[in-house]
């Protein structure tokens, strides 16, 4: 699943279950400018729900040790708490300054500052977290109308001839080549391929394996489904007749596959040319133990063809050559091996193991037969291609650009034998294969919509009907995967829920905190405008009654309009202590009015 999808082939705004792991999320999909805006926003949102858990802190946190017993320096440092809440970092330049006289209530010092450092760091970091949190992926659900897939010829006698089969292949070819073009690029995964040791060079043995997830096929519906691939190939020399045949100027080798002449493949030195190619054939009538298990076999045609270097591998085992026209110095020979192989496929879900033929037992809605007899849409599109061991029918879509040994071709001449092998060919058919494989469903919405007529579309027709209708509307199922693409943001349903909770519950606490009576808000009595008009009321020897005085609010104001009688200054103090700030009556020009930024 990680092609670019083709326009207008997903949907926007509509909520889907989004495959990852082993798991599906509750999502929406958004195209990505629309999904940075919004990321931005929730990132804000955080930010202020952030900042009002540090507001409730600093509230409640005041009123509780206000109540308490406590020192000077403890209600000064309080009082300077309150007034700086706005800037965390404001607080925690305070808190530093009473490092020393506080030096016996360090404690107190260290729990603001947790609190602090906590919410600051939660407020810096929200822009890196939130859209991890909020953005899932680059996925949206497909758009069932565009879907397609060509199927199986139906049970119409009419239509079952070779140029409607070639022509249904051929719409297949596409997606085979895009496979393979993603091998170089594509992370390797679950894919294992290996070569036993053996200290026979004509023998040469291959293992492979590698599993999809239903995530990797783009299912909305199926977490925990895995389709598990297991195979092996070896070269098969008792298929070969012998002796090779030169007769009429060419080279040929024949191979009757399984000892079976019925199963006969011809190659020839002459009339093949080019880069060395596979064919590909398989063979239900010979299976391994084990459900989904087929035989098939690879034959290569490489006898003859001329390179510019030396090989041993079993495949491109090459001679001596003299050519005067090209200058090569090696060439084939002929007598290549083929490769004997077996293929397993198998679906595993909680437990349970089946092949593609008995997905509706598996206990998964998408694959259950809608009617008992009938099978599913998500079933058949899997039946199509593998029926066969997948790799039969992309090595033979691929043609003659199968074998990553064509790769190192030289202008159609000659090619490299000393680069190429067994080994490399497979392990790059192997990966195209699970390319393909994981690919599946996605690959449905990017059939050319020339081609199509009398062949069967599994998305409309069902395999089981006489005659072919791909008029009607999309079957049931077609739309339950999700595809790919790079300017589609996923986003998280339950991410885009609980944040604004999150802050509404945040900034609704703080405004209760707030409504509460006076005598629980005792916070209230640190406001700098509350502590400003008691230092009129001490110098002025008031009692302190509202009388000139309202405190009644989160702020202090007076009902007075001529001028205040106090100023700040910077006074030098006659007692030879240190010089500091005060709030003094203006009485003539002995101190300086208004404090300087750093102490003289």
């Amino acid at each position: 699943m990680d092609l670019q999808a083709v326009n207008n082939t997903y949907l926007l705004l509509k909520r889907f279950r989004f495959p990852t792991g082993n798991t599906t999320k509750d999502a929406i999909a958004v195209t990505s400018p629309n999904g940075l805006t919004l990321v931005s926003l929730y990132t804000l949102m955080i930010q202020v729900t952030i900042s009002q858990v540090w507001a409730a802190s600093v509230l409640i946190g005041v009123a509780f040790f206000m109540r308490k017993t406590h020192t000077y320096n403890r209600g000064a440092a309080t009082a300077g708490i309150y007034n700086a809440s706005a800037s965390q970092t404001s607080v925690l330049m305070l808190l530093a300054r009473y490092l020393k006289p506080m030096k016996h209530e360090i404690w107190y010092l260290i729990l603001w500052a947790v609190i602090a450092v906590v919410a600051l760091a939660g407020i810096s970091a929200a822009s890196i977290l939130i859209p991890r949190l909020l953005v899932i992926g680059h996925a949206a659900p497909v758009d069932a109308s565009t879907v397609y897939f060509p199927g199986g010829i139906l049970n119409n006698s009419e239509l079952e001839n070779t140029t409607t089969l070639a022509r249904a292949f051929a719409l297949t070819v596409p997606y085979y080549l895009r496979s393979a073009g993603q091998v170089g690029v594509t992370a390797r995964n679950s894919v294992v391929v290996e070569q036993e040791r053996n200290s026979n060079p004509n023998f040469v043995r291959v293992n492979y394996r590698y599993n999809v997830t239903a995530a990797e096929f783009g299912l909305q519906h199926a977490p925990g489904l895995v389709f598990y691939v297991e195979g092996s190939c070896y070269t098969e020399y008792g298929w070969l007749a012998n002796p090779t045949d030169q007769t009429g100027g060419d080279i040929k080798d024949t191979y009757n596959q399984w000892g079976d002449p019925s199963k006969q493949v011809n190659v020839s030195g002459r009339y093949d040319g080019g880069p060395p190619f596979p064919f590909f054939k398989a063979n239900y009538g010979i299976s391994n133990p084990g459900i989904g298990n087929v035989s098939y076999s690879i034959v290569v045609s490489s006898l003859n063809r001329p390179s510019y270097t030396e090989s041993t591998d079993p495949w491109y085992l090459t001679e001596p050559f003299n050519d005067s026209k090209h200058k090569f110095s090696n060439k084939v020979k002929a007598g290549r091996p083929a490769l004997s192989c077996w293929e397993t496929n198998k679906f595993h879900y909680h437990g349970k193991s089946v092949d593609m033929y008995q997905l509706n037992l598996i206990g998964l809605s998408g694959f259950a037969s809608p009617d008992g007899k009938q099978t599913p849409f998500l079933t058949d599109i899997l039946q199509s291609p593998f029926a066969l061991p997948l790799m039969v029918n992309l090595g033979t879509g691929l043609g003659r650009s199968a074998l990553r040994s064509a790769s190192s071709s030289a202008l159609g001449v000659a090619f490299n034998a000393g680069t190429s092998s067994i080994f490399e060919d497979l392990e790059y058919l192997v990966m195209a294969s699970y390319i393909a494989t994981k690919n599946l469903y996605v690959e449905s919405t990017r059939f050319p919509s020339r081609g199509r007529d009398e062949i069967p579309d599994i998305a409309r027709s069902l395999t089981s009907a006489a005659t072919v209708d791909n008029s009607g509307p999309p079957r049931s199922g077609t739309g339950d995967f999700v595809i790919t693409d790079p300017g589609i943001t996923t986003l998280s349903v339950r991410a885009l829920i609980a944040m604004p909770v999150a802050m509404v519950a945040a900034v609704g606490a703080v405004l209760l905190l707030g409504l509460l009576p006076s005598p629980w808000r005792v916070s209230n009595a640190l406001n700098a405008t509350v502590l400003y008009s008691h230092l009129h009321e001490r110098e002025e020897k008031e009692t302190g009654e509202d009388a000139e005085w309202d405190r009644e609010g989160v702020v202090a104001f007076s009902p007075r309009k001529g001028e205040a009688r106090l100023e700040p200054v910077y006074k030098e103090r006659s007692d030879g202590k240190k010089a500091g700030y005060y709030w003094l009556p203006k009485q003539g020009k002995t101190e300086r009015p208004g404090p300087p930024l750093v102490r003289e």
